[in-house]
């Protein structure tokens, strides 16, 4: 048991030494992709991921930075970017997640690639927002030029911040809310019963959650006899926000109202699981076997779930 929880810790302790810093982009969903990928190309090798979202909400354009802040913070990351349309200026803008710096610049529109002219835009602003408060100006050399195609090239730009060290693999989306513990609820369904489901899950790793969660159940289709129960829960978590999460679960379930003894159930869960700005929603399947000691029969249930970080 000892060796386990020290190679546990070692895991933990490994997996937070890795992560990188993380910009959000906000975006519509059919620009997003595009401009993600631009920012990643000209941030290779920096030690930053990129993860999107939909664009921030707000009449003015302060509501609209206050929208992009909330999904830094819900996201860990450490800054916001989005494309800020006003009559009299196309801009792309930047916030910091602890709201302290905003920067703005012109994005100029129709005079190229879009999304390679706002990474380097995206770029250069990160450079000023990221720099620790007590660094010496930075003299940022930008360079864009047109290739003879017509596209925008943006040339080598400088580290982020003063001091980049650290190299990270930003090919790989991030892990949103790693840190955060969700709570799961919502309906569930299965060849003889409807009901609801609720549990918790706290991250172990980035990559990993354990949990419990309880079910209550009615048998519409025999005599509406009512069906509890609950278990645990381990569960390995996809990245992007929109992935996969698979993992083994077990517990007891039982009659309430005729008093029968619980028997054992173990399976599995397999979900998709979409991530919003604040909230989850997964959908999951959960192909179980019960028995009662002597025999054994399979199931199977489906559950709609949101999932509320704490």
């Amino acid at each position: 048991m000892r060796a386990s929880l020290w190679v546990l810790g070692v895991v933990v302790a490994a997996a937070h030494a890795a992560e990188a810093s993380t910009v959000v982009v906000l975006s519509d969903p059919a620009q997003a992709p595009a401009l993600g990928s631009a920012l990643q190309v000209t941030l290779a090798g920096r030690g930053v991921a990129i993860a999107t979202l939909p664009a921030p909400d707000g009449g003015l354009r302060l509501d609209r930075a206050a929208a992009a802040q909330r999904a830094a913070i819900s996201s860990n990351a450490d800054a916001a970017l989005w494309i800020d349309s006003a009559p009299d200026a196309t801009e792309v803008c930047a916030v910091s997640a602890d709201g302290r710096f905003f920067r703005h610049a012109p994005l100029p529109v129709g005079e190229g690639d879009t999304p390679r002219m706002f990474a380097a835009i995206a770029t250069s602003l990160l450079d000023e927002l990221m720099a620790p408060p007590d660094a010496p100006a930075l003299d940022v050399d930008m360079h864009i030029h047109l290739d003879p195609h017509g596209g925008v090239v943006a040339g080598a730009p400088p580290p982020i911040g003063v001091a980049p060290s650290v190299a990270a693999d930003t090919s790989v989306e991030p892990r949103l809310r790693a840190n955060r513990t969700l709570i799961e609820l919502g309906p569930m369904v299965s060849p003889l019963t409807v009901g609801g489901e609720l549990g918790f899950m706290a991250p172990v790793t980035p990559a990993y959650r354990i949990g419990a969660f309880g079910i209550l159940d009615v048998m519409p289709w025999n005599s509406n006899h009512i069906v509890g129960g609950g278990g645990a829960e381990i569960r390995h978590v996809g990245s992007g926000t929109h992935h996969f999460d698979v993992g083994p679960l077990g517990g007891i379930a039982g009659l309430l109202d005729a008093g029968s003894g619980g028997i054992v159930f173990a399976g599995a869960r397999l979900s998709y699981v979409w991530e919003g700005a604040s909230t989850s929603t997964s959908f999951s399947l959960v192909p179980v076997v019960f028995t009662d000691g002597k025999d054994a029969a399979p199931g199977i249930y489906a559950s709609l779930r949101l999932g509320i970080p704490l």
